[in-house]
């Protein structure tokens, strides 16, 4: 168990000149490098490491890597992310919805027992007879480890999807604005077992790769921001969207760099420059970078998870409407029911902010989260001024506002085409909930044009992230053409479409967890007032209950007294 703990550690080990390192991420939910002992702050999650023990996971530990042949590379990784958990207890207070399930009629439900927890005389009391056991073991593998476990279906993949045929399934597709639907995963294989078989090219660091994409954005931002200098006097306003455009989609390539950084793939041998160069980077967005790798983290340990995934990635649910205004709710579904949905990052920005709460980070991460939010506030505090300085407000406006309104048209595209379709679901914490499904199945690899994709560093090839982190943006490519080869038939594919995209602002809206299904505002309606009614049933058996232990408590004291 000592060993388990240290699941955010960080090593890197060389077995030929190449520097190599896999960062996958367990059927557990968490995302985990090889472990060491010379990180601090090693999560104590009892009920990652039960999901681990129920999915027949081992988590790597320090045997199984020589320490001759161990280089660390970021000495805060684990004690950064030690109070993940701990962070995310904080969000829950902070956020309605994470306190409230509407599928369980606002009521949690406890943590459910393991089976191997049972006495043994239960388990052997629901055990076959060995030959009967083999039989069954022999005849469908897959059911007999599920059943020697006693664990229910999983509710991470759209099963239904198994009784369509390929021409139903491609027909469906297709009026859903997807190239394929990927059938759901078979229960019981893990993405770190996915991760071990990915070749290891994908995990060989390339400085120089590295600085000439870098580079490649850079010089992307700096051809249109000379291009408005230069004609900004007499620029049509056609020419400065287009300028904006170059810019924002520049800027969007030099943040996956940031990306990069943040876990520990762009310069691992020079972590503190390394984690300097993505704050530096993630300035002009104005975002803290511990803080976006807290909630980046947070979502690859929690994919598809309800009340558990980081807000950038979570649906809206009926009882996040329940509380609001009707004011309230019709700015909503203006926002989310119109094309200014595809810029709902910048909603999520201001959520951002809520990283100035130190209640949120462990007490010894706290000067790095205050020292990342230093570059934005610098920047709002040195740049914007001097923009105004040499052109006025419109000059703000041109290099600053539109170029950033269009790098957060790329991040929520991308972010809302990734894990949002009719047919992936989102399941609550606990044994329904199959991380490999919720990866693999959840995670809609996006098509675009080859120019398109080198710059924005193949951001689009999100689902080689979710497998192993550690493989840096311009080996992304090569990694989904092998997840599409070895898993081809299980991925859902999509090429941005206006029918996609129309879908997205119309239809998929308002996630129903009941029956995991999406539903636009006025469906949503319907669910708002059961999930009312629901609520309004519970508080009042709350109250009788409380009131009957009243009554049980009187009798009891006035016998006491007398």
């Amino acid at each position: 168990m000592a060993h388990t703990q240290h699941i955010y550690s960080h090593c890197w080990h060389t077995t030929q000149p190449q520097l190599h390192g896999r960062l996958s991420t367990p059927q557990a939910g968490l995302p985990y490098l090889r472990s060491s002992n010379r990180f601090a702050g090693g999560i104590a999650a009892p009920r990652l490491l039960r999901q681990a023990a129920c999915s027949g996971l081992h988590l790597h530990t320090d045997a199984q890597v020589p320490q001759q042949q161990q280089q660390h590379v970021c000495s805060r990784a684990g004690s950064h992310v030690s109070g993940l958990l701990q962070s995310r207890q904080h969000c829950k207070q902070r956020q309605p919805w994470l306190a409230v399930a509407a599928s369980k009629g606002g009521q949690q439900q406890p943590e459910q027992q393991l089976p191997q927890q049972q006495s043994l005389q239960q388990q052997q009391t629901q055990q076959p007879p060995p030959h009967q056991q083999q039989q069954q073991e022999d005849a469908d593998p897959q059911s007999a480890a599920s059943s020697s476990l006693n664990l229910p279906a999983s509710r991470s993949a759209a099963q239904w999807l198994n009784n369509l045929n390929s021409i139903q399934l491609q027909q469906l597709a297709h009026d859903w604005g997807y190239q394929q639907l990927g059938r759901p995963l078979p229960e019981g294989l893990s993405v770190t077992a996915i991760a071990e078989t990915m070749p290891d090219k994908n995990f060989v660091l390339d400085l120089g790769k590295a600085i000439g994409y870098l580079a490649l954005s850079l010089g992307l931002m700096a051809a249109g921001y000379t291009y408005l200098w230069y004609w900004h006097t007499i620029c049509p306003l056609w020419q400065q969207l287009l300028c904006w455009l170059v810019i924002g989609t520049g800027y969007f390539g030099a943040f996956q760099t940031a990306v990069d950084c943040s876990h520990f793939a762009f310069w691992p041998q020079r972590p503190l420059m390394q984690d300097l160069l993505g704050a530096t980077l993630m300035a002009p967005a104005l975002m803290s970078y511990e803080v976006w790798r807290l909630k980046y983290f947070n979502h690859l340990m929690c994919t598809n998870q309800l009340y558990e995934d980081t807000d950038a990635w979570h649906p809206l649910l009926p009882a996040d409407l329940a509380d609001l205004p009707t004011w309230q709710r019709a700015l909503l579904q203006l926002l989310m029911a119109t094309p200014l949905k595809f810029f709902a990052s910048i909603g999520q920005w201001f959520r951002s902010l809520e990283g100035f709460d130190l209640k949120l980070h462990p007490a010894e991460t706290r000067p790095w989260v205050w020292l990342s939010w230093a570059l934005p506030l610098g920047f709002i505090g040195v740049v914007w001024p001097a923009m105004i300085a040499a052109g006025g407000v419109g000059a703000w406006v041109s290099w600053w506002l539109g170029p950033w309104a269009v790098f957060h048209c790329w991040l929520s595209v991308l972010s809302l085409v990734r894990h949002t379709a009719p047919h992936i679901p989102w399941e609550e914490e606990g044994l329904t909930y199959d991380h490999a499904q919720a990866t693999i199945n959840g995670t809609v690899s996006v098509k675009l044009p080859n120019w398109i994709e080198v710059l924005i560093h193949h951001a689009n090839c999100h689902l080689p992230k979710h497998v192993a982190i550690s493989i840096p943006s311009y080996n992304l490519k090569d990694a989904q053409a092998y997840l599409e080869q070895r898993l081809g038939k299980y991925l859902t594919i999509a090429e941005l479409n206006p029918q996609l995209l129309r879908n997205l602002m119309t239809a998929w809206l308002v996630y129903d967890p009941q029956q995991q299904q999406y539903v636009d505002f006025d469906q949503a309606e319907e669910l708002i007032q059961d999930y009312k009614q629901q609520r309004q049933q519970q508080q009042q058996q709350e109250m009788q209950q409380l009131q009957w232990q009243q009554q049980q408590k009187w009798p009891q004291s006035e016998s006491n007294s007398s």
